[in-house]
């Protein structure tokens, strides 16, 4: 028969069966922290969710392998055996064991430990080999054995050591230890102890046994002493035949041949199982467009990286970095994320370990880049200038303004500026904030433009522009920068003046009137250039106004007044001609008996022109007398019904031809005289004997009042003398 060498790691191993075709380990328990009598006996990096059990009533917190028949260690044959192997790995504290026991191992050692428990099966004695270099395996039987130990200086030839548990009727009570030349150690003991055998001449690694309860048994491997690099023939290298071999005997019947070695090897490590993944990261902090690097090693238990063994990659958050297959990293936007390497524990199996590192990816810098187009250093009140500015991030720019000026329009990016000061400057702000994933916030970049006054000019309106009266008034109004006021100033032959807006006032007929416009300026505007505006003065005109006319017809003898006045207010001479006046004004004019002419002159001065000449012409008139009413009425009071028709009778020496009444009439008592349209004047009838009547129908209005009554008659180139007295009339 022919046993395939299988490899020992120096690592936590999960034993599996090892036949003519090669299978692979699963890992144990990266750490196990054992528990017993007096406390923790040692721990691993990390411990496992229930630590191990070392009082021998159960395995609790072992890496469980399955059972030997699954396992192929007892299979089929005489034997009947059953056991479920359990394993762990750990660091020796040196204590933590059952009362009473010891294995001897020093403090700190890395242990590796194997343990059988029996489910089935009576056998007396169950027997491990272990062969750490290259020789084959033989049955006991071949070399001497009757009772499943061996014997004989043989042995040297074809193991290192053997491990006997010893029971009696089904029940433990030996453990032994036997050298490579076949000699017993030590046994009948609760503890073994194999600590320097001997392989040639080289040191053996620490062996221990112990029975822990009835049907457990515990195998203890320091394998501290299994180096990475070694000088053969030493043990424990990686990729070294590490065998583990169960066999029993069958009620102490020897073994024939093959039949107690019928699948009764155990694999402890032909593939060495990673038990850590380190990821190392060529920079733990890019920019968000930044690239890195991510190398991940798979390491056994004790650090020793497994070169042969690849790694999967994943981000924890590929929006802000991503990494491919090959272990290169992109960035995309700033955040944390975790880069995750995965290692199959051996190859080809689901169960992984993973490695961890944080990368943190960053905000980039920007910075603003030089205004395009850029403020001017100096820009006067009122006027507009355009900026504009780009970062390096290609987010766009936002523009703001303090001091003399304002953003009237604009744009990412852009902006047109308005200065509203003369004289303050105006400050130009260029930011660019970031964002929330890419960039940091650029430096503030700032301009000033200096302030400086705008000029301004005045207009005016409503001076004129030919020769102007004296007396003569008009407005002049002016206008400069907004809000200014202009003053106006005048002098020569002129008054007036103001701000804004002035009435001027032509002072003379003759030489010049000088308006003069002015504006100071102010904060924001310089002084405007004064403006001059001459106006030609002249004479004014005027007219004369006769106030006192002369009649058209006056008696001769009769007298009149006459007057006038000038509208330059100056004095009017009156003169006549064809009759006698006297007076300067009023002037009596006596008629005589052709007609009289009246002549009114005003001859002007510096101020005023000549007025035209006003002249009248009085004609001598013809007197006729107007009689008192007569019967019925009488010059007295007369008493009368309302609505009476009351007969006036009035006659008129001479009587003039085209004569015309008008009737007035009054109140008796402090009346004034007005027509009495009810007399109306088409009535009145020039009768037979040659006077005139006009029968009145007094109106019913008039009961209870007193009236009196007058006539008044006209008539070309007559003159009509009224009598003294009137007639009146009571009403009832």
């Amino acid at each position: 028969m022919r046993i395939t060498r299988c490899a020992m790691a120096a690592t936590a191993v999960v034993l599996a069966a090892c036949s003519d075709s090669t299978q692979v380990l699963e890992p144990a328990s990266r750490a196990a922290v054992f528990t017993g009598g007096s406390g923790p006996v040692a721990t691993e990096d990390v411990a496992p969710s229930v630590a191990p059990d070392l009082s021998g009533s159960s395995f609790t917190g072992w890496t469980y392998l399955g059972k030997s028949n699954d396992l192929g260690i007892w299979g089929t044959g005489p034997t009947g055996e059953s056991f479920e192997i359990y394993s762990t790995v750990f660091r020796y504290s040196g204590s933590g064991l059952p009362s009473g026991t010891s294995v001897g191992f020093g403090e700190g050692r890395r242990i590796l430990a194997v343990g059988a428990k029996r489910v089935a099966g009576s056998n007396t004695t169950i027997q491990s080999q272990f062969d750490f270099d290259n020789n084959s395996y033989r049955a006991a039987s071949l070399v001497g054995g009757t009772d499943g130990r061996t014997s004989g200086s043989s042995w040297a030839t074809i193991g290192d050591a053997t491990i006997q548990f010893r029971a009696d009727n089904g029940k433990p009570n030996n453990v032994a230890v036997f050298s490579n030349n076949g000699t017993q150690q030590n046994g009948n003991g609760v503890s073994v102890n194999y600590a320097e055998g001997t392989y040639g001449s080289n040191a053996m690694p620490g062996v221990r046994g112990l029975r822990v309860a009835d049907g457990h048994w515990v195998l203890f491997f320091d394998v501290t002493q299994m180096p990475i690099s070694y000088t053969s023939p030493q043990i424990g290298a990686f990729g070294d035949s590490v065998t583990f071999v169960l066999t029993t005997n069958n009620g102490g019947t020897a073994c024939a041949n093959s039949a107690c070695l019928q699948r009764s090897v155990v694999k402890l490590g032909t593939v060495i199982p990673v038990a850590t993944v380190a990821v190392t990261l060529g920079s733990t902090s890019i920019p968000f467009d930044g690239t890195t690097t991510a190398t991940g090693a798979a390491k056994e238990i004790f650090g020793t990286t497994l070169s042969d063994r690849s790694v999967t990659w994943t981000s924890s958050d590929a929006t802000v970095a991503s990494i491919d297959a090959a272990g290169n990293i992109t960035a995309h936007k700033a955040g944390s994320v975790t880069i995750t390497a995965t290692a199959a524990v051996i190859p080809g199996s689901a169960s992984t370990v993973t490695g961890t590192a944080s990368l943190t990816v960053t905000k980039k810098d920007q910075t603003i880049n030089a205004p395009t187009p850029a403020a001017p250093g100096s820009k006067v009140y009122g006027g507009s200038f355009d900026v504009a500015a780009t970062a390096t991030s290609g987010l766009a720019v936002s523009i703001t303004v303090s001091g003399g000026c304002e953003v009237t329009a604009g744009g990412p990016g852009a902006a047109t500026i308005k200065m509203t000061s003369g004289k303050d400057a105006c400050e130009v702000k260029y930011n660019q904030a970031g964002n929330t994933d890419f960039y940091n916030a650029a430096t503030e970049v700032k301009s000033t433009t200096t302030a400086a006054k705008a000029e301004q000019s005045i207009t005016a309106s409503g001076a004129p522009t030919v020769a102007t009266a004296f007396g003569s008034k008009f407005t002049v109004t002016a206008s400069a920068a907004p809000s200014l006021a202009v003053s106006i100033a005048s002098s020569g032959s002129c008054t007036g003046g103001g701000n804004g807006s002035a009435e001027i006032t032509i002072s003379s007929g003759s030489g010049t009137c000088t308006l003069k416009l002015n504006q100071g300026g102010n904060d924001d505007y310089l002084a405007a250039s004064e403006v001059v505006i001459d106006v030609t003065a002249k004479k004014a005109s005027q007219s004369i106004t006769v106030t006192s006319a002369a009649p058209a017809y006056a008696a001769s003898g009769s007298t009149f007044s006459v007057n006038a006045t000038a509208s330059s207010t100056l004095p009017v001479d009156i003169t006549t001609a064809g009759c006698a006046s006297t007076g300067s004004g009023p002037v009596t004019v006596t008629m005589g008996s052709t007609a009289c002419t009246v002549t009114y002159k005003q001859a002007g001065n510096t101020d005023y022109e000549a007025a035209a000449d006003v002249t009248s012409t009085t004609q001598p008139a013809i007197v006729s007398v107007i009689s008192n009413f007569f019967a019925p009425v009488t010059t007295g009071n007369n008493s009368a019904k309302a609505g009476q028709t009351i007969p006036l009778k009035l006659r008129l020496t001479p009587n003039p031809t085209g004569v015309t009444f008008v009737a007035e009439s009054r109140a008796c008592v402090n009346g004034s005289w007005s027509a009495e349209g009810s007399i109306a004047s088409a009535d009145w009838k020039l009768q037979p004997d040659g006077s005139w009547q006009n029968n009145w129908k007094t109106p019913g209005s008039l009961a209870g009042k007193c009236v009196e009554v007058k006539v008044v008659p006209s008539a070309t180139g007559y003159v009509f003398t009224q009598p003294a007295q009137v007639s009146s009339f009571t009403f009832r």
